[in-house]
């Protein structure tokens, strides 16, 4: 799926959000991308981003709105405490779905957030 449209809380998480020298909202579209086609999540989406410093930022995928193109969702970082030193490595995601279904990912900065297997 593609993304749509963003919105931003500009007071709090705002683009700063790096990781790496990568764009936080990059790698946790990487992974909403990679659920819904490979795991099977459906929509809408919630993620948890908690870095090694402590800062946070949650996010929600949802269908885009009638009329938008084929295969889009919109995205929208629905709070977030993000200081100015950003996001330090590692970042660890956590990704729900719908039906209750998560993942867990660890983000170094390098290429896509890796996902860690659990044992449910």
């Amino acid at each position: 799926m593609r993304r749509v449209a963003s919105e931003r809380d500009g007071r709090r998480a705002g683009s700063a959000a790096t990781i790496g020298g990568m764009d936080l909202e990059t790698a946790i579209e990487q992974l909403a991308a990679r659920v819904l086609k490979s795991d099977g999540f459906r929509l809408p989406l919630y993620v948890a981003s908690i870095a090694a410093n402590g800062a946070v930022l949650f996010t929600r995928f949802e269908q885009a709105p009638p009329g938008s193109p084929p295969g889009t969702m919109t995205s929208e970082h629905v709070t977030g405490e993000v200081g100015d030193d950003g996001f330090q490595m590692p970042v660890h995601l956590m990704i729900k779905d719908a039906t209750g279904r998560i993942r867990v990912a660890r983000h170094t900065g390098q290429g896509a957030p890796r996902l860690i297997d659990l044992a449910e």
